[in-house]
């Protein structure tokens, strides 16, 4: 029995099969669909992977499911599963960036730079749009 907001066991060829059967999510998923779908199987089948290798040196730990976060990339938004552990808070991928980011330095001085230039929310929101790339208003809140 799965709790609410726990992911189920992550099947990469399973995932990689449902995703391109939903053809209007497969055009969602950015500028270039099949790179960030490729690149997103293969970044969540890795880090399930690094998790089975900890789970095999720390034989006290047991796997606890996945949960969802979204990458923002140049040429689309990943949808990633986090491999995580039950009892220790010392297993984390190597393949995410830093602690509670989600967004990379060009796009946070992208930010900035525009916030410096005296652009308004609403003028950095159509910019990111007219440029086919993600906004965030946690990266503004984060820069400003």
């Amino acid at each position: 029995m799965s709790r609410k907001g726990r992911t189920q066991d992550f099947n990469p060829e399973h995932e990689l099969i449902n995703s391109l059967k939903s053809w209007e999510s497969f055009l969602q998923k950015g500028k270039y669909p099949s790179l960030t779908l490729l690149i997103e199987t293969i970044l969540n089948f890795l880090m399930k992977k690094e998790r089975e290798l900890f789970l095999k040196n720390n034989p006290k730990e047991h796997a606890n499911g996945f949960y969802e976060r979204t990458l923002a990339a140049h040429f689309g938004t990943l949808q990633l599963k986090i491999p995580r552990v039950r009892y220790s808070n010392s297993f984390r991928p190597s393949l995410l960036p830093e602690r509670w980011k989600r967004f990379n330095k060009d796009y946070e001085e992208f930010i900035l730079a525009c916030l410096a230039n005296g652009y308004s929310k609403a003028n950095i929101k159509t910019i990111c749009s007219k440029l086919q790339i993600p906004f965030s208003e946690d990266a503004l809140e984060n820069v400003e």
